[in-house]
């Protein structure tokens, strides 16, 4: 048998056989991205060396121009392959970005079309019988094909770009490397020899350097080749060290840390004589480095892993350079913290901060001391915890209707953007001011805070203010009653008494008279001022006896209809503060009506259940804008609001032009501060 026949199966079947070897191996590379461009490098170099096999094998010239063609169209894809895995086991992203993965297609497809038409154009290779180094059908390549080389060897030539740049980043094992990959170019120069003297076959070469290669990153050198990728990648200074705490390697930015003494010097050493400091640090649990740097100090970020590196475990410590400023944003953010803790603590308000989801990452001692007593506070921190376990836990049993302020909560978690305010009167008698808004800054929104105050004695002082307010209003009523009620009397009887001495000669009948009117207008003035300052008769027959009343004065005097479809019973009594509150609403409301509404009729509702009483004034009038009305009207209804507001009630107003306007008041029940007064009114006024 021919030995150059035999040499040539026998060199290109070991190159497919360590292919296919090295591609078992990959197997055990961690990376996937890398095991897999390696593995796809592998089997298609082994299958292009397949190939040529087939080729040398093969008798007839159809078939084995069809191994040739085969061959080519495998050789191309080796060259995505292998820039899959040059940008994989670089720690780059090249190979899934999309628009490279479509371009490296678009190109695979036009080579490989210009390579399987050649039987129709030839411009790639033509064939024709030759006698050395043994009989077989020669190869001669047209200068398409050197065209695809010069391209597929361009971008091969990216792939060593991208691992001797990785290479010459680590301190041991790049040399060696560098050399493997070096071989699979330099089949190269085989395959020009082969075009050039008649001795050699005119085939690529490539498959043999890849198997070198193989051989030497899955066999000789597997540990020096995944080390140098996980110490190479690194960003942040990295050394790896043996298992008896020996550095092994180290990355480029790591020897910027050593020591000035020659690099080389510290392979093989301990990490406690060549960096000291790093040492003390890890053997004290430390995260942070400090070293110092000119006049100023910068820190470092320490972290360890056991990282297994072949056979072979190995300790791989990463230091993350320059997180000083990170370090200082720490520290001005844990005393910004510290002084808004302390403030938080002196404030009279009890604080409870919770994320967007709800969880409890603040609250101060002020928060327990409203809602808990020294008996009973909560066996385990509130941090962490859910709102609605805090709620069900200590906010709940103290209020009168849980479920309302649940709705409230609700609302507020489904709207994160929203402020609400309100005021709790709780079961022990107390009164808590609530106000809860969310935390935003530069639009991002972080949490919300509820902040809860006790009132109590403020609400006690408000009210005893309107109580005394109230009694003062009786005061003055019962001196207008005592004595103008007696100087009207007395006035009259003066009249009376002149009308019967003096001859009508003297003084005509008419001035009698005018003067009586004026006795009646005095009289009628009187009435009013004192049904506004302090209507009597609401303390002893309550509400719904005492309106009508007041709607027949207000359709004598003003020719205004009212018709009420409230349903106050007789018996139905509030507080003093609050029917008074009513009648003097209601009347103030009325007038205004009828002085600006420009109707005769108005209609009034009064409804209550166990907590509010409810009142509506509607009329059917012009209606006005209420952002914009003037001064007569705004300053009767800001009185109503202000009266509204002091005993926590809600004031609406509603008006439409043309269609009329809708007054709504709501009035918490609460009892009185102070004990009512006897009244010692005496007869109405005449």
């Amino acid at each position: 048998m021919n030995t150059p026949f035999v040499g040539y199966l026998a060199v290109f079947g070991a190159a497919a056989a360590a292919c296919l070897l090295g591609a078992y191996r990959a197997r055990r590379i961690s990376d996937p991205d890398t095991r897999a461009g390696l593995v796809a490098l592998l089997l298609t170099s082994a299958g292009w060396a397949g190939t040529y096999i087939g080729a040398f094998l093969a008798s007839p010239p159809t078939l084995v121009r069809g191994f040739y063609l085969a061959g080519l169209v495998v050789g191309a894809s080796t060259v995505g392959a292998w820039l899959w895995f040059c940008s994989a086991y670089t720690g780059r992203t090249l190979h899934r970005n999309p628009i490279l993965q479509r371009t490296a297609l678009v190109l695979f497809v036009g080579i490989a079309g210009t390579k399987l038409t050649n039987p129709w154009h030839g411009l790639y290779f033509y064939t024709e019988p030759a006698a050395l180094p043994f009989p077989h059908l020669a190869v001669h390549y047209q200068p398409l094909y050197w065209i695809n080389v010069g391209l597929a060897y361009g971008l091969a030539g990216v792939g060593y770009f991208l691992l001797f740049s990785l290479f010459r980043t680590v301190e041991s094992g790049g040399g060696r490397l560098g050399l493997l990959a070096g071989l699979t170019a330099l089949p190269l120069a085989g395959s020009i020899t082969g075009e050039l003297l008649p001795g050699l076959l005119n085939v690529a070469h490539e498959p043999l350097g890849v198997a070198a290669f193989a051989i030497g990153v899955t066999g000789l050198y597997r540990d020096q080749f995944q080390s140098v990728q996980i110490t190479g990648t690194r960003t942040a200074p990295t050394f790896r060290m043996a298992p008896d705490g020996t550095l092994v390697d180290y990355n480029e930015q790591a020897a910027a840390l050593l020591p000035a003494s020659h690099p080389d010097s510290a392979l093989g050493q301990p990490l406690a004589h060549v960096l000291p400091d790093v040492a003390a640090a890890l053997q004290d649990g430390t995260s942070i480095l400090q070293r110092p740097q000119g006049s100023s100090l910068r820190y470092y970020q320490l972290s360890t892993g056991e990282v297994a590196v072949g056979s072979s475990p190995s300790r791989q410590l990463l230091l993350s350079t320059d997180v000083t400023d990170r370090f200082e944003q720490q520290k001005a953010l844990a005393r910004r913290k510290a002084l808004l803790e302390a403030q938080a603590e002196s404030t009279l308000d009890g604080l409870l901060v919770v994320d967007p989801d709800f969880r409890v990452v603040f609250y101060n001692d002020r928060f327990l001391e409203l809602w808990t007593s020294s008996d009973d506070l909560p066996d385990a921190s509130l941090d962490e915890q859910s709102f609605l376990q805090v709620r069900r836990a200590l906010i709940d049993p103290l209020l009168p209707h849980p479920d309302a302020f649940a709705d409230k909560v609700e609302h507020l978690r489904t709207h994160p953007r929203a402020e609400t305010r309100a005021l709790f009167h709780l079961v022990d008698d107390r009164w808590i001011d609530w106000y809860s808004s969310p935390i935003v800054h530069q639009g991002t929104h972080f949490g919300r805070l509820w902040s809860f105050r006790d009132v109590t004695e403020r609400r006690r002082m408000l009210e005893r203010l309107l109580e005394v307010q109230e009694e003062e209003r009786r005061r003055i009523d019962q001196e207008i009653h005592d004595q103008m009620g007696g100087l009207m009397s007395a006035l009259q009887f003066k009249i009376d008494l002149l009308r019967r001495e003096l001859p009508e000669a003297t003084v005509p009948t008419s001035q009698f008279e005018q003067m009586e009117e004026l006795v009646d207008g005095l009289s009628t003035a009187t009435r009013k001022i004192s049904r506004k300052l302090y209507p009597g008769a609401l303390s002893v027959r309550g509400l719904a006896e005492v309106l009508p009343s007041l709607y027949r004065d207000l359709e004598t005097e003003y020719g205004l209809m009212v018709t009420d479809d409230s349903d106050l019973a007789p018996d139905d009594r509030f507080s003093t503060l609050v029917e008074r509150t009513v009648y003097w609403i209601i009347q103030e409301a009325l007038i205004n009506v009828s002085l600006h509404a420009d109707t005769d009729e108005a209609h009034v509702v009064i409804t209550s259940d166990e907590h509010r009483l409810s009142l509506h004034i509607l009329d059917e009038g012009r209606g006005f804008d209420v952002s914009n009305h003037d001064d007569d009207k705004s300053f009767g209804l800001e009185g109503i609001r202000r009266r509204v507001e002091r005993l926590n009630g809600t004031f609406e107003l509603a008006s439409t032009a043309g269609e009329g306007t809708r007054l709504s008041i709501v009035l918490p029940h609460h009892r009185p501060l102070l004990e009512e007064l006897p009244s010692s009114r005496g007869p109405e006024i005449p």
